[in-house]
């Protein structure tokens, strides 16, 4: 008579197989290939979740399998060979995957989480990586999963990360960034020159903004001639002009630096507190007082004072205004986009054409797309920051008309501006 667990088993294991094979089935079906798109994105929508419950079930069931040295059985030497030829990653990858599994094992919390099926692999990585380095950080980081961009659960693990480190740690870090710090590039095989650098983040805080700045100011520029270039492709534009002399343009950019006022008066970070370079990430009290007394900085103390009154009546946003709405909308408000670069002030809840303020309360900060979407595709943010809902409109529109809409509006602000 078999033992009732080892019949479980293979009942899982039969039940597993079977429904991979339906999932099989169905991938290899030719209506695959007559659907429609809203169909497609339906599709898809369900293969996306097929993959998080798939990198759910490996990170449950690859300790065991390196515990009980099972990899061998199926002629693999090492728990990452073993790991990589069954998902098609390579070895470091691999090792990665086995690394983060093991730190999810190891935390009640992160297995509750993996056996609801609600984590890629790469939001796993990100908290489990913050709860080594932080006590307490899968506490506060699972409850993001699925309600925030991975940029956003990203940006909150190098927070915790910075405020868990000790003023000793800190300045052995920047230490060893700093010791190892280096420009490189090389002749690409298929055209072109990549690159890479490294550097403290102090360094970069001065001639980042510089780089930002041109960079807004190039694609701003090629969106009125019609262009769809990503922002990322102005930004290197923009450090190769600097790089050549010609400069950032005429006005000076700035540095901006959050800090909570109780960090600064202490001296370090504490719980729940921030301390930031604006477009770079958080950084250490010590870190950050190297670039108090520079001309182009900026710094935004956050003491309680309400600044939700301030308002105007035109469409200039007052500097204070201007500066909480960056800290407040980090990213991209749309829910779940995550979007830092080229990120746009906009009138969300009354525009401004409809006698809508310029205040906190009635802006939002949208990346380029979004605010395509809003302004020519018809839907529209709700909810305000925390709450935020991008609501559809009864007829959405499909991207081909939003961008013929832009390149018409980009026309039409052409001729206005050279009009007699």
């Amino acid at each position: 008579m078999s033992h009732p667990l080892c019949t479980f088993e293979h009942m899982f294991v039969e039940e597993l197989e079977a429904a991979v094979a339906d999932v099989r089935r169905l991938l290899g079906s030719q209506h695959l290939e007559s659907m429609g798109g809203d169909e497609a994105r339906r599709v898809a929508g369900l293969f996306a979740d097929l993959e998080r419950l798939g990198a759910s079930g490996v990170a449950l069931m690859a300790p065991r399998v390196v515990a009980a040295g099972s990899y061998a059985k199926s002629g693999h030497g090492t728990p990452a060979e073993w790991l990589g030829s069954i998902a098609g990653t390579s070895p470091s990858a691999a090792r990665r995957c086995l690394k983060t599994a093991t730190a999810a094992g190891e935390s009640p919390l992160m297995r509750k989480a993996l056996r609801r099926g609600e984590m890629s692999l790469a939001q796993l990585e990100v908290v489990a990586s913050a709860a080594g380095a932080a006590p307490g950080a899968a506490e506060e980081l699972l409850p993001l999963v699925g309600r925030v961009s991975l940029r956003e659960l990203s940006d909150e693990a190098a927070r915790l990360r910075a405020a868990a480190r000790s003023k000793e740690d800190e300045r052995a870090r920047r230490a060893r960034v700093h010791r190892f710090r280096h420009l490189s590039w090389h002749q690409d095989p298929s055209g072109g020159v990549k690159g890479e650098f490294s550097c403290d983040e102090v360094a970069w805080a001065r001639v980042a903004p510089g780089i930002e700045r041109r960079a807004a100011q190039l694609q701003r520029q090629a969106r009125r001639a019609g262009s769809a270039e990503s922002f990322g492709a102005h930004r290197l534009d923009a450090f190769l002009e600097i790089l050549g002399g010609k400069g950032s343009g005429t006005a000076r950019p700035h540095t901006l630096l959050v800090i909570d006022a109780e960090s600064l008066r202490r001296g370090e970070i504490g719980r729940g507190e921030r301390c930031a370079i604006d477009g770079i990430g958080p950084v250490s009290v010590e870190a950050a007082t190297e670039l108090i007394g520079e001309g182009s900085l900026q710094i935004l103390v956050r003491d309680g004072v309400d600044i939700r009154t301030v308002t105007n009546t035109t469409r200039v946003i007052p500097q204070r205004v201007a500066m909480a709405l960056v800290v407040r909308d980090r990213v991209c408000a749309v829910p779940g986009c995550g979007e830092v670069t080229g990120l746009q002030a906009d009138h969300c809840d009354v525009d401004y054409g409809k006698g809508g303020p310029t205040e906190l309360d009635n802006l939002a900060r949208l990346c380029v797309p979004h605010h395509d979407l809003k302004t020519h595709g018809g839907w529209k943010l709700k909810g305000g920051p925390g709450r935020w809902e991008w609501v559809a409109p009864a007829r959405p529109k499909s991207a081909g008309y939003i961008a013929r809409a832009r390149r018409l509006a980009a026309i039409k602000g052409k001729a206005q501006r050279s009009g007699p």
